[in-house]
């Protein structure tokens, strides 16, 4: 299981930009938005875990690593 965690204000900034009407409601009350929401962690429990901070450049090593060294493909892929 990959969780993938970001800045409350990297968050923001990707629901702005994407402006979808589905995020005017998280948008116009941020603080508790974020609150109830932002800070939950993953409660998976049994499996592999790895965290990714999505703010900078994630580590996509360490995700393949937890995947076995392959990702698998949904579909065909072209030459």
């Amino acid at each position: 299981m990959v969780e993938v965690r970001t800045s409350p204000e990297n968050v923001r900034t990707r629901l702005t930009e994407r402006g979808l009407p589905r995020d005017q409601a998280k948008l116009a009350d941020w603080s508790s938005f974020w609150q109830q929401l932002g800070g939950r962690g993953c409660a998976w429990s049994g499996a592999r875990h790895i965290v990714v901070n999505n703010d900078g450049e994630p580590d996509l090593d360490a995700v393949v690593r937890i995947a076995g060294g392959t990702v698998p493909i949904a579909f065909p892929v072209s030459p």
